[in-house]
């Protein structure tokens, strides 16, 4: 098995690129994370190095692979996240909360959400083929 040592240098550049191609300053990010500039300061400056915790929210944040954030790829996009920023660019940034939402739900749950969802779907068409033209569909909450 190939050993792998985590290369805070990588990390910290690529922390730091991430940040400023989105347009955050230290503040932002702490704010973000509810934490402080000081905190993001010292990651970058190598100060500090991250935790499993840290390391998978700023993957999560920033859409990018955990691989490329810790310098074990060059690819900053896993298959899954381009898939995830095309539901965003076709349906909206709801589509893609709502995916993550499913994603941790058992199988069991998924297949009861999914069942809720089409009977709220079904319900929703049937009040809107029953409102004349001209008229608002009756809101249902």
């Amino acid at each position: 098995m190939k050993k792998f040592i985590f290369d805070c240098n990588l990390f910290a550049e690529r922390l730091k690129t991430l940040r400023i191609k989105n347009q955050l300053t230290l503040e932002q990010l702490g704010i973000d994370f509810g934490s402080s500039k000081g905190t993001f300061a010292n990651l970058e400056s190598m100060k500090r190095k991250p935790s499993f915790e840290v390391l998978i929210a700023l993957a999560n944040y920033f859409n990018v692979s955990l691989d490329y954030l810790v310098g074990r790829s060059d690819e900053p996009f896993t298959p899954a996240c381009d898939l995830e920023r095309e539901i965003k660019k076709r349906y909206g940034d709801a589509a893609a909360e709502m995916l993550h939402l499913f994603a941790k739900l058992s199988n069991d749950s998924k297949h009861r959400a999914i069942g809720r969802l089409q009977e709220a779907m079904d319900a929703a068409e049937k009040n809107f083929a029953a409102t004349p033209p001209g008229k608002d569909a009756k809101k249902t909450g």
